[in-house]
């Protein structure tokens, strides 16, 4: 199978997501650090807070409403 890849398309998600990244870091950061526990026994986990809230956010805007899509997408164009 041959894809053509719309490289304005990729741009943009790659700004969109690195803006909403900056965001969500900026606000974790000054508001949410002292509300949010990790609930979690892993001490040294492979992603930060704030990538799983903007990945989680990323999945939310391109139209993924799972936890399961949103991994697949993220999985698919983010690695």
């Amino acid at each position: 199978m041959d894809y053509k890849v719309d490289v304005r398309r990729l741009y943009d998600r790659e700004f969109n997501l690195t803006r909403l990244y900056v965001y969500v870091s900026d606000t974790y950061s000054d508001v949410l650090r002292p509300y949010c526990q990790r609930f979690s026994n892993n001490t040294m986990p492979f992603h930060t807070d704030e990538e799983v809230i903007a990945i989680y956010l990323f999945g939310v805007t391109e139209g993924r409403f799972q936890v399961k899509r949103i991994y697949e997408h993220t999985k698919k164009y983010l690695w």
